[in-house]
């Protein structure tokens, strides 16, 4: 896809080119716009005529930061001019400079400031968008280890709870044993006094049959 869209620009930048030169924008024919008016004999509104036609077509061509970028990608042969970092122009680059020398550098050096300023412009975006990620990533982190330790304090209450309710399940069986042991011993108790209220009767009887017998035997003796 990339490189059908790099064949297509260069075709339309070829086309282009190719009707400037058809419409007289020769190198030849451009030295006149960087001297003094009147040298070539022209009329100066030809001339800024001339330039502004290849002002509006190199501007067409650079309106989008995606043509400027296509202007470095698309480079071809190296020419003899080069840029101010030292990088040699493209092929396309070139063919603006043979069209228009002095208009031409003029117009590439503007262009360089364009694409340096929407690489800036571009640098800028991309420091926020990772600063944004940055601050992103932070804020995640920070929710999952919030997230964790609100994870860890509900486990520790549950462990809390759990023992509390051991605990107390403990304490409801020994309730339970103490109840039952009462409860043997009150019987045990009841079974003792029942024991004790027989041999209380069997004591008064043994008693009444003793006092029986000595009341007959001191009438006995009485008589």
């Amino acid at each position: 896809m990339v490189q059908w869209k790099k064949a297509k620009a260069r075709a339309a930048i070829s086309k282009t080119l190719a009707s400037m030169s058809r419409q007289g924008m020769s190198s030849e024919g451009e030295k006149g716009l960087g001297s003094e008016s009147g040298q070539l004999g022209e009329e100066p509104s030809v001339r800024m005529g001339r330039a502004d036609a290849l002002t509006k077509k190199v501007k067409g061509l650079m309106a989008s930061r995606k043509a400027s970028n296509l202007l470095q990608s698309l480079g071809g042969h190296p020419m003899s001019a080069s840029r101010r970092d030292g990088s040699s122009y493209g092929s396309m680059e070139g063919d603006i400079l043979s069209a228009s020398p002095s208009m031409g550098k003029s117009m590439l050096s503007q262009l360089e400031l364009e694409e340096m300023e929407e690489d800036r412009a571009e640098m800028e975006k991309r420091r926020e968008r990772e600063f944004e990620e940055e601050e992103e990533k932070a804020a995640w982190q920070q929710f999952e280890e919030e997230k964790e330790a609100m994870k860890e304090e509900q486990r520790r209450r549950e462990a809390e709870l759990t023992a509390e309710i051991d605990a107390a399940e403990r304490r409801h069986e020994e309730a339970e044993t103490y109840a039952a042991e009462l409860e043997s011993a009150l019987e045990e108790a009841e079974e003792e006094i029942e024991k004790l209220n027989a041999d209380l009767t069997e004591a008064q009887l043994d008693y009444s049959v003793l006092i029986h017998a000595l009341n007959e035997f001191a009438d006995g003796r009485k008589f």
